[in-house]
């Protein structure tokens, strides 16, 4: 089919510029995590730069590094929502095919260097492709204008990231290692898959498995096979091992979906509650799931209320025997 679109650089640069910069790097971790790799190196740094007029502005450099296979379509570097077999796993991250996208275009200038092609972004615009020898790896850098206060912040975040076993991921030399769980729970969740590739992503329920990780501040999150989503209520890091379903920006999920969350989690930790922690909304909203257990409510509900705690019914004889 003949392309019907075109692409507003400047209109998509409207779109992401008012992210935070963690948002827009992560998209390039979780491309480098998605492929054949053992290493995953991140690198931040700042700087003031005197733009034209004299003005001076900071500007803060970013690159990600892997040690892949490089890109198998180099026009998927500047092609948005072109098909890919990513949609077709569930075990991969992609679906969209605009991530590196998304921080080039709020980039005063980029670069992507993967196996046998260079493309430049230069700062008047447009793109230039070029040869390269590169026999191994891909490495995707950009300068934006940003607050080097951002730096920080952007580091923050990235060694929040729960990287597989098998990669060595780094954040300004930072080796990030693997964290202890401290449970395993199993579970059905809504995913999204595609059959093929050209074929539309469809809706469907799969089993797959949550990893429960002690938070690393008072705030849990959920991620999607290492990378952060979104901060939740509940005090735990929960990691799900399949695609999550989420909006392109992959910073958000339904309620409904957050509860099935919370339901699989608390059939692992209802033990390990107390009176207190029994009565947190977290709790109440996995109690009021469908897939929470009989057995899972009654150690809830006797925590909350007690051994001889009853329940009222529609039964007017029983409530009164009660």
């Amino acid at each position: 089919m003949k392309a019907r679109f075109e692409v507003s650089t400047e209109g998509m640069k409207g779109l992401h510029d008012g992210r935070p910069l963690w948002s827009l790097v992560k998209e390039l971790v979780a491309n480098a995590w998605d492929e054949d790799t053992t290493l995953c190196k991140v690198t931040i740094d700042g700087e003031e730069e005197v733009f034209e007029g004299g003005e001076i502005k900071s500007i803060i450099k970013v690159s990600v590094e892997d040690d892949g296979e490089g890109f198998k379509d180099i026009a998927d570097a500047f092609t948005l929502m072109a098909p890919t077999a990513k949609r077709q796993e569930a075990g991969v991250r992609g679906r969209f095919n605009i991530g590196e996208k998304e921080i080039l275009s709020v980039a005063l200038e980029g670069k992507v260097e993967t196996v046998g092609t260079t493309i430049d972004f230069p700062r008047e615009g447009g793109r230039v492709v070029t040869k390269n020898k590169r026999k191994k790896g891909t490495i995707v850098s950009a300068i934006v204008q940003r607050p080097l206060s951002e730096i920080e912040e952007t580091e923050k975040a990235l060694l929040g990231f729960l990287p597989p076993s098998h990669i060595t991921y780094t954040v300004n030399d930072e080796v990030v290692e693997p964290r202890k769980k401290i449970g395993v729970a199993e579970g059905t969740l809504h995913t999204v898959l595609a059959t093929g590739i050209g074929q539309p992503l469809r809706s469907s329920y799969r089993k797959t498995t949550l990893d429960v990780f002690e938070p690393q501040n008072d705030e849990g999150h959920i991620y999607e096979m290492g990378i952060t989503i979104q901060p939740i209520e509940m005090p735990y890091d929960v990691d799900i091992q399949q695609k999550v379903p989420m909006p392109p920006n992959r910073d958000t999920v339904t309620a409904r979906y957050l509860q099935d969350i919370y339901s699989h989690v608390l059939s692992i930790v209802a033990d390990k509650l107390d009176e207190s922690e029994a009565s947190e909304s977290w709790v109440q909203m996995a109690v009021e799931d469908d897939e929470t257990s009989d057995q899972v409510v009654e150690k809830i509900m006797k925590l909350k209320l007690g051994e001889n705690s009853v329940l009222w019914s529609n039964d007017v004889h029983a409530n009164e025997t009660a």
